[in-house]
């Protein structure tokens, strides 16, 4: 079998969970230490835990709207904040 379709049989394994939120996703990533499909995009380990970190430092009536900012946006945004270390948890 040839390694392109054994790496998408492998993605197909940790395709979405239906049901469950988004950061319900991601904190699975990081607990597994894995990958996984978050709203058709694969997020990795080291990605979903700068996303993770950037949910729990964020209040309440933000965190509730985390679920509504696109996904590639979080990420960028999260990327940018640990790369010039300016999270600080409230």
């Amino acid at each position: 079998m040839s390694d392109s379709i054994e790496q998408e049989a492998w993605i197909a394994d940790r395709e979405e969970a239906p049901g469950e939120t988004r950061i319900e996703k991601l904190r699975w990533i990081v607990e597994h230490h894995s990958f996984r499909k978050v709203e058709g995009q694969v997020i990795d380990a080291q990605t979903a835990n700068a996303l993770v970190t950037v949910h729990d430092a964020l209040s309440p009536e933000n965190q509730a709207k985390f679920g509504d900012v696109p996904l590639l946006r979080l990420v960028d945004f999260a990327w940018k904040r640990v790369r010039v270390g300016g999270f600080t948890s409230t």
